[in-house]
């Protein structure tokens, strides 16, 4: 295995397919910000993994790329804020383009703080999953 520092998403930590990220969108909580919505679901795994969604209604290419950057980079340095075991997508909203670098980081933190509150907790009864009506 190559050498792997602590700055890296290794492959085992991101959602790579098309499946997995509708799996999750599908059958998922979901937490939502002014900028962000965070979905996520139990994946069976001792870790998380990291998918992010920018739809081209965000902004040209340089905007989506910075920031799915700036999530990659939130979630590599506070690993420690998400539970384990959970696949989690992240999708940007519109305002997320016009956001600085803290408080993209500040708005992240606010809802992985919430998620390990709510996943600690475990679901209520009258949650469904995210996008979904009773």
């Amino acid at each position: 295995m190559p050498f792997q520092s602590s700055e890296s998403l290794p492959k085992e930590e991101r959602l790579t397919k098309r499946s997995e990220y509708l799996a999750v969108r599908e059958d998922s909580m979901g937490l939502h910000s002014r900028s962000f919505i965070l979905a996520y679901r139990n994946n069976d795994r001792p870790w998380s993994r990291l998918g992010i969604t920018v739809t081209t209604k965000v902004g040209t290419a340089v905007v989506r790329n910075r920031i799915k950057r700036r999530a990659r980079e939130f979630f590599r340095r506070n690993r420690q804020l998400f539970p384990a075991g959970y696949d989690l997508v992240v999708i940007a909203r519109l305002a997320a383009a016009s956001m600085d670098h803290a408080a993209a980081d500040a708005e992240l933190r606010r809802l992985a703080e919430r998620m390990k509150r709510e996943a600690e907790r475990g679901p209520k009864r009258s949650e469904t999953p995210a996008g979904r009506g009773p």
